[in-house]
């Protein structure tokens, strides 16, 4: 059982790590003009409000996984919204839909060149 829960232990720091490395790099290609990163710059090709929401979500995101105290708060929220969600009444999903709807309509930009060819 305790060789389990290092294993455990061991792994989410992994998955904690991989996380933040993958923020970072985004985060740097997006940023540099490094060539060997091609694929990781999305946020070249939007406006800086976009890059500023994702640096920011990026230190909400790291701040969750470093500090145990809001990791347990977010397992909260998480929890909380799941049961409103999914147990609740259906005006949640109805209006979580909307809100998302909303969000994709309000932040379309044109890209006429999707593809790699």
């Amino acid at each position: 059982m305790l060789i389990e829960m290092e294993a455990i232990k061991r792994n989410n720091v992994i998955i904690k790590c991989a996380i933040a490395v993958q923020l970072l790099i985004i985060i740097l290609a997006s940023r540099t003009d490094l060539k060997t990163l091609w694929g990781f710059d999305h946020l070249r090709f939007l406006p800086p409000s976009y890059g500023i929401a994702f640096l920011l979500i990026s230190i909400l995101v790291l701040l969750i996984l470093l500090v145990p105290r809001l990791d347990r708060l977010a397992n909260k929220l998480i929890i909380w919204t799941d049961s409103l969600l999914w147990n609740g009444s259906r005006v949640a999903l109805a209006i979580l839909s909307l809100s998302l709807t909303v969000l994709f309509l309000g932040f379309h930009i044109r890209a006429p060149l999707l593809g790699d060819s």
